[in-house]
């Protein structure tokens, strides 16, 4: 299950998180912050997530990577801005670098980075990236995101951070701010 809207130029893509689904408040809120852009904005739910079919538990994140490329090849226009909440910033991590194209950016909430180890050897493109966590997150803990930077600038990809003092594993108003400005500049809006 999908939904689109178009725009001019670019296209944000909303990834969620484990057992989320794209009528989350936080893709919404996205779609909003796109369409005023008039930028495309596209999110989907994983297989066992919200409208699509299966059981959650039936998947792995090789599928979700899967889908979630096949998705974008197909429905996604112009460059490209990944923004993740926790599984979905693994997702946008791992799937950026890795693209023929280069992506616009990167913006990643309350995740961390898989098969760092590869990135090295599978990288095709270093796009900008926007890594925000909250410091008191007892999901996916707080270091993640300093380990996400220093393996990604070392592998020459420019790295902005923002810790949220105090917040879980969530988004507050400086996150959102901040990914917005990000969201901004990436665009030259």
């Amino acid at each position: 299950a999908w939904r689109r809207v178009d725009g001019e130029g670019p296209t944000v893509v909303w990834l969620g998180g484990y057992r989320s689904d794209m009528t989350g408040t936080k893709a919404v809120a996205l779609e909003a912050q796109a369409r005023a852009l008039d930028v495309g904005f596209l999110r989907f739910d994983y297989s066992g997530h919200g409208q699509s079919s299966g059981h959650y538990t039936d998947g792995t994140i090789s599928l979700w990577l899967e889908e979630s490329l096949a998705v974008i090849d197909r429905l996604a226009t112009g460059r490209l801005v990944l923004v993740g909440f926790s599984q979905g910033t693994m997702m946008s991590l791992h799937v950026a670098p890795r693209r023929e194209v280069p992506l616009a950016g990167v913006i990643g909430y309350s995740g961390l980075l898989t098969f760092a180890d590869k990135l090295a050897v599978e990288k095709k493109n270093t796009p900008p990236v926007l890594l925000v966590h909250g410091t008191a997150d007892d999901v996916v803990p707080f270091p993640s995101m300093a380990a996400a930077q220093h393996v990604l600038q070392q592998n020459g990809f420019a790295v902005q951070t923002l810790a949220c003092p105090g917040v879980g594993h969530g988004i507050d108003e400086a996150g959102i701010e901040t990914g917005l400005g990000f969201l901004l500049r990436v665009l030259n809006r």
